[in-house]
């Protein structure tokens, strides 16, 4: 589920018009992401790459209404059939570049599911 006390959303970064969604600027405030730039007093991304269990890091947040994702690959492509979009292979090709250690890749930090989105 999604911890709204975890994420301080910061600002809106783009409109995922396609999704019915948006991508968000967020405050990790709990950390554990080691590839998340560090975030300087001023509130601004550091340039340090990134330290292990950083708390207060800077993340993205993709954030689309649950009932447009469906509740599994199999029931999104079933109700999207001609749709180019498809937000479970992109977790999925993140999460595998994740275990290939691959270090040009956003770092999944997980899939959270809220009230309505």
């Amino acid at each position: 589920p999604w911890d709204a006390g975890r994420f301080a959303m910061v600002g809106a970064i783009q409109d995922a018009a396609r999704n019915h969604g948006r991508v968000l600027c967020a405050r990790d405030e709990r950390g554990g992401c080691a590839s998340c730039a560090d975030v300087d007093e001023d509130g601004s991304a550091g340039l340090g790459g990134g330290a292990s269990g950083t708390r207060g890091a800077l993340v993205a947040v993709k954030e689309m209404p649950t009932t447009w994702a469906c509740g599994s690959p199999e029931a999104f492509s079933f109700a999207h059939p001609g749709e180019v979009e498809r937000p479970w292979v992109d977790i999925g090709c993140l999460e595998l570049l994740r275990e290939a250690e691959f270090p040009y890749a956003c770092r999944l930090i997980g899939v959270f599911s809220g009230e309505k989105r």
